[in-house]
């Protein structure tokens, strides 16, 4: 039998803040491979998740007073997402 890894979860501990696992900016690059493997073909749905975790994070850093740049933080929660890009279907030129 073998060991499996662990799974990494790439997350906030609450909305707003840096990810818990290597404390950057979240979304960080892992959480956005992820998602966009999750989401993979249906990015107004990826968009739509991110957005309610743009929302729980404004709702979080403003209840906890702390001051943030709202266009910032849209980019940093959903400015990454290409939703002009579709995915290639077989026999598609």
């Amino acid at each position: 039998m073998t060991a499996t890894e662990p799974v990494v979860i790439h997350a906030p501990e609450i909305p707003g803040d840096p990810c818990r696992v290597c404390a950057q900016s979240w979304p960080c690059f892992p959480a956005q491979i992820d998602y966009v493997a999750e989401f993979y073909g249906r990015p107004a749905e990826l968009a739509t998740h991110l957005a309610g975790w743009f929302t729980a994070a404004v709702t979080e850093l403003t209840a906890r007073g702390r001051s943030f740049d709202a266009s910032a933080l849209y980019r940093r929660y959903l400015g990454w997402v290409d939703l002009t890009r579709r995915p290639r279907s077989r026999g598609w030129r």
